[in-house]
């Protein structure tokens, strides 16, 4: 992550709740939240399934792809944030293989 960011402290947590989408990242794949008990999709900060009630949370690799729905390419420079001296693209897609997934990303 700190490929972009000016300092280390500015990424987000790898670890505690979200540590298996990074852990997936890190191997080139994409893995999301889904209920342990029905496999409905869950959102990444959701804690209990909106169709079975249950706490349990399995994550599972889905597929990479999805549809874009808004993008924009930023001109604003941010010298105390992100190494870049060109404006730089940020997509919000949303995930084909969950119900849910909606995700704001910086793209190289």
């Amino acid at each position: 992550m700190a490929d972009w960011l000016v300092y280390d402290s500015l990424a987000p947590s790898t670890h505690g709740a979200l540590a298996p989408l990074y852990e997936a990242a890190e191997r080139g794949e994409l893995s999301l939240p889904h209920c342990g008990q029905c496999g409905q999709p869950l959102e990444l900060d959701q804690q209990r399934c909106d169709a079975c009630g249950s706490a349990v949370i399995a994550w599972r690799a889905v597929e990479q792809k999805g549809t874009v729905h808004s993008s924009t390419t930023v001109h604003r420079r941010e010298p105390g944030l992100i190494l870049t001296e060109e404006p730089y693209p940020v997509a919000m897609p949303r995930i084909s293989s969950t119900s849910c997934m909606r995700g704001t990303g910086f793209m190289k």
